[in-house]
């Protein structure tokens, strides 16, 4: 009888660890190159690595088994393709990642898929420049890591890119040589393999004007997730001003760990956060070091438009609704540079007649969302009965006014009672919006609201490339709570 009862139990016990649900098994690729042989060497990379694995294993639940690091000598070309091919690629893992911090570069694009007609980079150990031929050998293309990624379709993929062009305390170029002395950094320039004639070094105006209306390394999906330190024109730089490791890197690890990406104080960091709070403090280094950062400095995602709202930091987002959704994908607080209210009050009587106000200090364009107290959204600006000069244009100091005096219409507090939320979205710079305004101008309900939000995140997260240099586009956002009563 009690072996009975034992049996019993032990087979309770296999059941019970059958049902439970499986860890998703993951593999990592982390890549690290400071000592090149042949072009500048470069300080942070293997901290890097370091750093990066230590916050897959803490937050994204990575084992030491599920990680292979190629360092220095042995990320060579040849063992960067056999690790992508035999380690990530045979494996039946759900998820893979690839991590590079190194140099990055570009050269002729020989397949006709580049609009700027060079092929984005990245420069393994035995990167070998030859000036005289105005070549790089032993490079790994763009179009290498994107076919890696497309015999890849079924998996969940992370790529993080460390790298791009310029030299030493950046992460691209290959000519500049970093010395460390008392008081500070010098640099020695070397011979710069593409150098002009004319003694032009890197970049020239005219190729970096070009490069910079590129998109990302590879473009994302809602199965492949890519992050770049920054824009394909610009240098990714080494942490200055702590003096270990990478400024990417570095900003990356604590949106996550610590939770500085977390806008909205909800214990969660979206993607859409994270890009913010690197993209802000990588606006601000800029600031700080001006004679280094001479092309900007725009760090980029891409990913999928419904992969705005996901989380960073393992916790599991419930449900988005709308509400959540304008915070985890337009995080933020009140800008203050723009302001919208309700005139008549926060607290309203169903039937009240109900005045909008909105007003910018700056010249740009208005999005304005109501949000009811069942997640409801309508687009209230523009609409088929606003008739600004030019789309949803609106002159600083300007105050809009819903519904305008000659609109022809009244706004009445209605059902359902409870909280509602206005959202103005403001944007400096004339980002294209028209295609998905124009369908909503009906003052109906968006039937597919986090659909219609994922899509305007997407379009405010783009690189803007109409200044001399790449940066995010400016935009900003107001919020009004009010309260609709018996």
């Amino acid at each position: 009888m009690l072996v009975r009862k034992k049996t019993v139990q032990i087979l309770a016990l296999v059941l019970l660890l059958l049902s439970a649900p499986a860890a998703q098994a993951k593999k990592a690729l982390l890549i690290g190159i400071e000592d090149y042989p042949h072009a500048a060497h470069l300080r942070g990379p293997v901290q890097d690595v370091e750093n990066i694995e230590k916050l897959i294993k803490a937050d994204w639940g990575y084992r030491k088994e599920d990680i292979h690091k190629l360092i220095n000598s042995r990320a060579t070309r040849k063992n960067i393709l056999s690790e992508l091919k035999n380690w990530l690629e045979k494996s039946t893992d759900q998820e893979l990642l690839l991590y590079y911090s190194g140099h990055g570069w570009h050269q002729k694009d020989t397949d006709g898929d580049e609009k700027d007609g060079e092929d984005e980079t990245l420069a393994p150990y035995d990167t070998l420049p030859k000036p005289a031929e105005r070549i790089v050998e032993h490079m790994i293309l763009d179009d290498e890591i994107a076919g890696f990624v497309q015999r890849l379709q079924e998996r969940k993929i992370i790529l993080i890119f460390d790298s791009c062009y310029s030299g030493t305390v950046s992460r691209g170029g290959l000519p500049v040589q970093l010395q460390a002395q008392e008081g500070g950094i010098r640099y020695t320039k070397s011979l710069d393999p593409f150098a002009s004639s004319e003694g032009t070094r890197g970049l020239t105006v005219t190729a970096s004007k070009a490069l910079r209306r590129e998109g990302g390394f590879i473009p994302g999906n809602n199965h492949v997730t890519v992050w770049s330190a920054a824009s394909s024109s610009q240098k990714a730089f080494t942490d200055l001003e702590t003096r270990s490791g990478s400024f990417f890197t570095n900003r990356f690890i604590q949106g996550v760990r610590e939770r500085k990406a977390d806008f909205n104080k909800d214990g969660i960091v979206t993607n859409s956060e994270q890009l913010m709070y690197l993209r802000q403090e990588s606006e601000a280094f800029c600031k700080r070091n001006h004679k280094i950062c001479t092309l900007g400095l725009t760090p980029m995602l891409e990913i999928g438009k419904d992969l705005y709202g996901s989380s960073l930091t393992g916790e599991k987002k419930s449900q988005l609704s709308v509400q959540t959704g304008v915070e985890s994908m337009l995080p933020g607080e009140d800008s203050g540079e723009v302001s919208v209210r309700v005139r008549e009050g926060r607290r309203l009587r169903l039937g009240d007649t109900v005045t909008v106000e909105c007003r910018s200090n700056k010249s740009g364009y208005l999005i304005l969302l109501d949000i009811n107290a069942k997640g409801e959204m309508l687009q209230v600006f523009p609409n088929q009965y606003s008739t600004p000069t030019v789309d949803n244009f609106i002159p600083a100091h300007t105050t809009v006014v819903v519904p305008g005096p000659d609109w022809g219409f009244s706004i009445e507090a209605q059902l359902p009672l409870g909280q509602n939320t206005l959202i103005a979205i403001f944007t400096e710079d004339r980002v294209e919006m028209s295609d998905l305004l124009g369908m909503h101008k009906d003052l109906q309900v968006i039937s597919e609201p986090t659909t219609y939000l994922a899509e305007v995140t997407r379009r405010l997260q783009a690189v803007w490339v109409g200044d001399e240099v790449n940066r995010a586009v400016k935009w900003s956002k107001g919020v009004f709570e009010y309260l609709i009563e018996p």
